[in-house]
């Protein structure tokens, strides 16, 4: 015969869904992994937006310039709303978690290859 769960005997004042406090080596390691994240997607919408930048300064003239722009102009709008989910998943939470999805979704819509 099986136990069920309810027969378990449980720790005096701990809930079942109840999660201990990360210690502080782990919340430090936590803290820099976000950061390196953040960062890392920062590097690379900034030089995404240089890319679009230069590009449309100075186009390349062995690239047809219409299907470039908005190529360019995509995938730049996708990394900088990476970097809004970057920060808003680590430092600076200002989207709700209804709307997060929806931005993540607009993003990987935005960075698909565009046929």
């Amino acid at each position: 015969m099986s136990r069920s769960k309810s027969n378990k005997p449980q720790s005096a004042g701990q809930s079942p869904g109840r999660v201990s406090r990360p210690t502080p080596g782990a919340r430090s390691l936590r803290t820099s992994s976000l950061l390196v994240l953040v960062s890392v997607v920062f590097v690379v919408a900034l030089l995404m937006v240089v890319s679009l930048v230069e590009f449309m300064l100075k186009p390349d003239p062995a690239v047809r310039a219409g299907p470039m722009y908005v190529t360019l102009t995509l995938t730049t709008g996708a990394a900088m709303l990476m970097l809004v989910l970057a920060l808003n998943a680590s430092f600076l939470p200002f989207l709700s978690r209804e709307r997060a999805p929806n931005v993540q979704l607009v993003m990987w819509a935005m960075a698909s290859p565009v046929s």
